[in-house]
């Protein structure tokens, strides 16, 4: 939801409307911050020098940015080490 531009505010009523709980835009906003932490580590992490089977695939979706829509290609890469070990590649 986030992703699409809805606000901290927007997020907690869509999940209350949706799911009959309440969620405090504090909290969102905590989850969120928590969660691009590990976002910025993962995309930093170090990448195997070989992969022995690659998949990809893409998704396209309409997100708003800036307070204009457009769609977007979301692709994922999924690969697997010669060790038998997958690994997302690409998520974004």
């Amino acid at each position: 939801m986030y992703a699409r531009g809805m606000s901290q505010r927007d997020i907690s009523s869509t999940i209350e409307e949706i799911y009959g709980f309440f969620v405090s835009h504090e909290m969102v906003s905590d989850i969120t911050d928590a969660v691009l932490r590990e976002l910025d580590e993962w995309q930093n992490r170090p990448l195997s020098n070989c992969y022995s089977l690659v998949f990809v695939d893409c998704l396209y979706t309409t997100i708003r940015n800036d307070y204009e829509t457009k769609n977007y290609a979301i692709y994922t890469i999924l690969g697997y080490t010669i060790e038998e070990r997958k690994s997302f590649l690409v998520c974004g």
